[in-house]
């Protein structure tokens, strides 16, 4: 599969989306995987949660049903999970640390998962991470994709950043409400407002703050508005079809 070019812009417009939108993780999976060569994308959580991260783009649905019974979270059973528990492992973990991981499995149910599959190359990452459990992100490739090479990791680590910053997004929104979204607002460089159930503005990113000195936008009492009367109509028609 050949690589597409896309800015880092866009990557971040994709993973916001499918943070704001949960299905649309999807697609940004399946696009993380077409640009970087390789035949799957995967987001994947462990612990409470995390069941919301749970993704594999154009793969078998059968997969489903035979990881349902596997214990995918024992490092002694799962490669990918003994490999990220290395002593020193860096950020990006890929083929070279798998071949030593797995020489210390216990039985041969995830590599004959991965044989089914044809899914035994790849990288992954932590997106995050703690006591309560793990979501990360991964390629997936096959046979045909070969192994991952620098570049191609390369890649993967700087989407990377923008899937991690699309998870705590997500989880802010799930979780926290609008407490906790002021702050990850803070760390986002898209202009973007969050509006309450009745339309009324939230919350804001700096983004979106120096957009209303422009003068172009404004707020009517805690309402997002226009200069002009038909925009404003406009607008508060688009926001309606969002909170209804």
């Amino acid at each position: 599969m050949a690589s597409t070019a896309t800015t880092g812009a866009q990557w971040a417009d994709r993973f916001l989306a499918a943070a704001l939108e949960p299905h649309r993780w999807g697609d940004a999976i399946r696009m993380m995987a077409e640009a970087t060569g390789s035949r799957h994308g995967q987001l994947i959580g462990f612990g409470p949660g995390a069941a919301a991260f749970n993704w594999i783009s154009e793969i078998d649905d059968s997969i489903v049903a035979k990881t349902a019974v596997m214990d995918l979270g024992a490092p002694d059973l799962n490669f990918r999970v003994a490999a990220d528990r290395l002593p020193d492992r860096p950020d990006i973990v890929h083929e070279a640390h798998y071949d030593i991981a797995r020489q210390s499995l216990r039985a041969d149910d995830y590599l004959d998962l991965c044989a089914d599959f044809d899914i035994f190359d790849g990288c992954q990452t932590r997106l995050m991470a703690g006591r309560n459990g793990m979501i990360g992100l991964a390629l997936l490739r096959d046979s045909k994709d070969g192994r991952t090479t620098q570049e191609q990791r390369d890649q993967f680590a700087q989407i990377a950043g923008h899937a991690r910053a699309a998870v705590r997004l997500q989880q802010a929104i799930e979780q926290q409400g609008f407490a906790l979204l002021a702050g990850t607002f803070e760390a986002m460089d898209r202009a973007c407002w969050l509006v309450d159930a009745t339309g009324r503005i939230g919350g804001m990113t700096p983004a979106a703050e120096a957009l209303l000195s422009t003068g172009r936008f404004r707020l009517n009492d805690g309402w997002l508005a226009c200069e002009r009367a038909d925009e404003s109509r406009a607008l508060t028609r688009a926001v309606r079809m969002v909170v209804d």
